[in-house]
């Protein structure tokens, strides 16, 4: 157990997207984990980063993959997927349209409102491009750093940014003491 927690407006659209495809979700969600699949979640709600990340397991296996989405991980193409929601959402006032810099200066305040263990630490190098530093967060997983790429790739579209190019250059889940995105857009 990592013992960090995630808000409940993540679960929401987790669960939400799970329950679309609710009899295909009950072969794929643990047993320990199917009341999420009943329950009311409220926003406000914690939740253990483990269930989230167990979910979204769940939520990949049943997503949908496009040919335009095969040079990234399916974890990544499901975040990309679920960034409209969030930054078109109950987000939108963090995205600063035509500004992608400016919106990662958003990124520290957005993982506090829905990750209580954590800290991002964002390095404008240009206009253009940036280093992302996550640093102290609970749940050291692969998949983990693979949905907050998604997360960096839906902040930077969702501002104007194309062309978005990020590397993972370090990561605690291959032994580095901080993980490391490098961001480059147009």
């Amino acid at each position: 157990m990592s013992g960090g927690r995630v808000k409940g407006t993540i679960m929401i659209e987790v669960v939400k997207y799970l329950r679309s495809y609710k009899e295909e979700a009950r072969k794929v969600v643990a047993l320990s984990l199917q009341h999420y699949l009943d329950g009311r979640i409220l926003a406000t709600s914690w939740h253990p980063e483990e269930d989230y990340l167990e979910l979204m397991r769940a939520v990949v296996e049943l997503f949908p993959r496009t040919d335009d989405a095969l040079e990234i991980t399916s974890f990544e193409a499901a975040s990309r997927a679920s960034s409209g929601a969030y930054f078109e959402g109950p987000y939108r006032s963090l995205v600063r349209r035509g500004d992608p810099a400016r919106t990662l200066n958003s990124l520290g305040p957005l993982w506090r409102l829905r990750h209580d263990t954590g800290e991002f630490e964002v390095r404008l190098d240009s206009g253009q491009s940036a280093v992302v530093l996550l640093r102290d967060y609970a749940l050291v997983a692969r998949e983990a750093c693979e949905l907050v790429q998604g997360t960096l790739w839906g902040m930077l579209h969702h501002s104007g940014g194309e062309e978005i190019r990020i590397a993972h250059s370090r990561c605690r889940a291959r032994g580095d003491d901080v993980c490391e995105w490098r961001l480059v857009w147009r």
